[in-house]
């Protein structure tokens, strides 16, 4: 599924309770002669027979590993996208533990609806992952989530059309065929705006008081870039829909930005493996230079409730749902690109188009999608983008634009 950017900032109060994995000193241990229910939640996707019931095939072998808890398991179903509607709703009544996608973290917390990880979990998000997606459950100093896999997006081509050093460059490609881009949609813009130097609360994307920077120094010259890339031909915009992998079955465009999840649908529409090719983003030329496009960068994660009245089994769920084992399944089932570093230089995995995408995309073209004050940028990037594809922003008026879309993105309240 499409990743869909949803706001970062209701109202709530916050509550939160410290969670040190199996070994926290401070939690209630669990008797092993009591019955432990569990209410787990996950996507549709995860536990169904045709992908291998992934979710209850995991918390089954969780279960023979620890045979001193006696669990029982629910389970139920919500996209990651969704587990923020899901949890906030009625924190009591929520799943014990859940997946979710990393955008949601602030308004989980501020909902009491995520544990704060620490101990030997807390150790095993930093040492397991690359430095960016651990920051990405990361809050205020505090880890709430065990990564699973990362969220960001790559190019598709045909192999037919384009060669591997054509792809490097977007300007070389549209030389040589049509490249569709969801221009109106603010978490790929952004790649063009980061290419230059933009940035989003700093360099770790965390940095409140360096606010959100596209100023027309760094941003207008993109912007005038823009301006010509909606003028060619080759440059296709991706509609209202979100549909662009109809066009690329089509023939109507040969090159499109999207992610792994679609990987299935995009080698159908170009009619098998062979004819498809990924790479992370290309370079765009700005003033002359060739500039490195970088995307942003989210995960999805395992969360625990607070309310959750067992704890210390929760955590120890969560941990191994988010493990390195659990993630090799869901590579195997799913073909989910896994986030520990002993799984993403495996050869098996790297063979993989996409996940190899996803996998240096996220080491050489992202940037950490910051977690908060990002209302104000989503409000606009959508309106400044059409306006690009509608030629309301001209030679003359350019760098005004570009200062007052600046200006409209960092009107989120910071919190």
């Amino acid at each position: 599924m499409k990743r869909k950017v949803l706001p970062l900032v209701l109202a709530g109060t916050m509550a939160t309770t410290m969670f040190a994995g199996c070994g926290a000193t401070n939690d209630k241990k669990t008797s092993g002669n009591d019955e432990i229910t569990l209410t787990v939640m996950g996507p549709a996707e995860d536990q169904a027979k045709d992908n291998g019931e992934w979710l209850q095939t995991q918390c089954k072998n969780f279960a023979k590993e620890h045979k001193e808890w006696k669990i029982k398991f629910k389970y139920q179903k919500s996209s990651e996208s969704d587990a923020k509607q899901v949890v906030t709703k009625d924190v009591s009544a929520a799943p014990d533990v859940y997946m979710f996608a990393n955008d949601q973290l602030v308004d989980l917390v501020k909902a009491g609806g995520i544990a704060k990880l620490g101990g030997d979990t807390e150790k095993y998000v930093k040492e397991s992952n690359d430095e960016n997606i651990a920051n990405s459950v990361k809050y205020k100093g505090h880890y709430y989530g065990i990564p699973y896999t990362s969220n960001a997006f790559f190019m598709y081509y045909d192999k037919r059309v384009f060669s591997e050093d054509d792809v490097k460059s977007l300007d070389k490609m549209l030389e040589k065929g049509k490249v569709s881009f969801p221009l109106t949609n603010g978490w790929y813009l952004s790649a063009m705006y980061t290419a230059n130097g933009c940035t989003f609360y700093g360099k770790d994307g965390a940095t409140e008081k360096d606010k959100i920077d596209l100023s027309s120094e760094k941003a207008a010259p993109v912007t005038k870039y823009l301006m010509g890339l909606v003028k060619n031909p080759n440059f296709v915009v991706v509609g209202d829909d979100g549909d662009s992998i109809t066009p690329l079955g089509t023939g109507a465009v040969n090159a499109i930005f999207d992610g792994n999840w679609n990987y299935d649908k995009v080698v159908e529409a170009l009619g098998g493996e062979k004819n498809v090719g990924t790479a992370v983003l290309p370079t765009i030329k700005i003033d002359g230079k060739d500039q490195q496009m970088k995307g942003f960068l989210g995960s999805k994660a395992i969360g625990v409730n607070p309310k959750c009245k067992n704890q210390e089994v929760a955590v120890a769920l969560a941990k191994y749902l988010g493990g390195e084992k659990a993630q090799q399944a869901h590579f195997d089932t799913r073909k989910q690109a896994p986030v520990n570093k002993n799984l993403t230089s495996k050869k098996e995995i790297l063979d993989n188009a996409a996940v190899s995408a996803l996998v240096k995309a996220s080491k050489e073209s992202t940037i950490v999608q910051p977690l908060f004050g990002m209302q104000g940028y989503w409000d606009a990037a959508q309106p400044f983008g059409k306006a690009l594809v509608n030629n309301e922003v001209t030679e003359s008026n350019y760098k005004d634009k570009t200062e007052e879309f600046n200006k409209q993105v960092n009107g989120s309240k910071i919190s």
